[in-house]
């Protein structure tokens, strides 16, 4: 049992081993926002989000050059969370990421629960972040064009937000 535990232990090494974490910086400037968080101050157009895309550079696709998200995270007061794969709070379930030509798009859709259930929408076709109310997904919340930097960068804090430590 104690040998198959440890061989156990050294595939798991390996796994996380092949994995090489890297993120992407994204800002998304609001260009839209409702009228009940800009009354109560939470957001205004002309804001800067700025998020984190984490992903495994050796998964990347080399006909498509697509990739699955480790980890999508929001910097708020100074940290980015979640500061782990969190399905619950940020699934990845329909998630990707486009590096096959600049500007780069990506690609996520949740509905999660942050204060009150929203819906999370990344278009990669129009390039632009939008958080709906589920009970009423035609209505926008905030939303607004999002850019990403193309430059890759490694960080020890990925290791932990792709999961792998």
């Amino acid at each position: 049992m104690l040998a198959l535990a440890a061989l156990g232990g050294s595939f798991v090494q390996a796994r996380d081993a092949a994995i090489h974490p890297v993120a992407l910086a994204m800002t998304v400037t609001l260009d839209q926002v409702t009228t009940d968080l800009d009354k109560a101050g939470e957001r205004t157009v002309g804001q800067v989000d700025q998020l984190r895309i984490v992903y495994d550079a050796n998964a990347v696709d080399p006909k498509t050059k697509h990739v699955k998200l480790l980890n999508f995270q929001h910097l708020i007061d100074g940290r980015y969370a979640p500061p782990k794969p969190d399905p619950v709070m940020m699934p990845l379930t329909d998630a990707w990421l486009d590096l096959s030509a600049l500007p780069y798009r990506l690609h996520f859709k949740a509905a999660v629960t942050h204060g009150t259930p929203i819906l999370i929408d990344v278009d990669e076709t129009t390039r632009r972040l939008a958080i709906h109310p589920q009970e009423h997904p035609d209505e926008i919340l905030i939303a607004g064009p999002y850019v990403i930097d193309p430059t890759p960068f490694e960080d020890p804090s990925l290791a932990e937000a792709a999961g792998t430590r």
